[in-house]
């Protein structure tokens, strides 16, 4: 049996897209047991994403998430522990112990606005000092694949898809704020550039008579925008799992606007919670996930929503994004 560590710094931080991917698929680690190999979580004191293991070891340390105890504390207990392979799932890994990461996407590089200057300067020093020396590379789509593989001229990426699994195990729970809104449009995400939500306020302000919801993220990063919005346009500030899962079942249409992804994990989740109906922005990645799914538009042009056609989704094309089949196949890889 061979021993695998986990950087468990996800555990640390508030669930977005790359806390959900390393919490499901080390949730799907646990529960296949595979015999070949034994798991650890190092992780940093304190715990914000509680999960309970049955069968994988966690090793609790002193400091706080951040880059000091990534790039400094965990290669110092790796050695100490005598580890031969750390898994990264969440972009980042430590220079002095690289081990296999897995890149959800080249954000900092291909939309830089999204990032603060010292977040920019960190993640292309610390990739372009590792991505040669990883011991392996995955990532999240075919589209991913191509894009670090051309980028940083390596070869043998392997993509390791978002699931659906976990939508199974929310309750919907309704939100208290919901009762002023008779129907409404939803989109999830944050005030990060590359979401492109200044599309919504547009399309709020051309459909007067519709609502529009925004949940996710922090409502004040919106109000600092200092945007124009009307009255039919609603933030809600962070919500829990039980209340987007409410709110994805129960929409007139779920938005995703965005114009960059990795993989774009939020609209197999309505689909998967009980939305009829998904428009996403016609970018190369979501046309990859999405074909057969999603309605496809461009949100800068869009004008009246009630004008647009969706497709009825192909629900059967969900089944390939499975976080148990992520799992197994990550297991194949590190017995290769």
């Amino acid at each position: 049996m061979k021993d695998i560590y986990i950087n468990g710094k996800f555990l640390c931080q508030r669930i977005t897209g790359v806390q959900r991917y390393a919490s499901e698929l080390v949730k799907q680690l646990d529960e296949i047991n595979d015999e070949r190999f034994k798991f650890h979580i190092i992780k940093p004191s304190g715990t914000v994403n509680k999960i309970d293991f049955k069968n994988i070891d966690v090793i609790e340390t002193k400091g706080k998430a951040g880059y000091f105890w990534e790039q400094i504390i965990l290669p110092k207990i790796c050695r100490r522990l005598k580890a031969e392979t750390l898994i990264n799932f969440c972009n980042v890994a430590p220079v002095f112990f690289p081990g296999i990461c897995v890149l959800h996407d080249l954000g900092c590089i291909d939309a830089p606005k999204g990032f603060s200057f010292r977040q920019r300067v960190v993640y292309k020093i610390i990739n372009r000092l590792n991505v040669r020396r990883y011991k392996h590379i995955f990532t999240v789509s075919e589209y991913m694949k191509k894009r670090i593989e051309e980028f940083y001229g390596v070869n043998g990426v392997d993509v390791l898809y978002s699931g659906r699994e976990h939508i199974a195990d929310i309750k919907p729970v309704k939100p208290l704020f919901i009762d002023k809104f008779q129907d409404y449009y939803l989109a999830v995400g944050s005030m990060n550039p590359n979401k492109n939500f200044k599309s919504i306020v547009r399309l709020a302000k051309l459909n007067p008579d519709e609502n529009f919801i925004i949940a996710g993220g922090n409502a004040r990063s919106f109000a600092k925008e200092k945007l124009d919005l009307s009255e039919n346009l609603y933030f809600t500030g962070y919500l829990k799992d039980e209340e987007l899962s409410y709110l994805y079942k129960n929409c007139k249409a779920f938005l995703f606007p965005s114009v960059y992804e990795g993989f774009g994990l939020p609209p197999i989740e309505a689909l998967c919670s009980g939305c009829k109906r998904v428009l996403c922005n016609d970018i190369p990645v979501l046309r990859e996930i999405g074909e057969g799914l999603y309605t496809f538009a461009d949100f800068d042009k869009a004008e009246k929503i009630s004008d647009i056609e969706f497709i009825e989704p192909d629900l059967s094309k969900l089944e390939k994004y499975s976080w148990e089949k992520s799992a197994r196949k990550l297991l194949e890889i590190l017995e290769r």
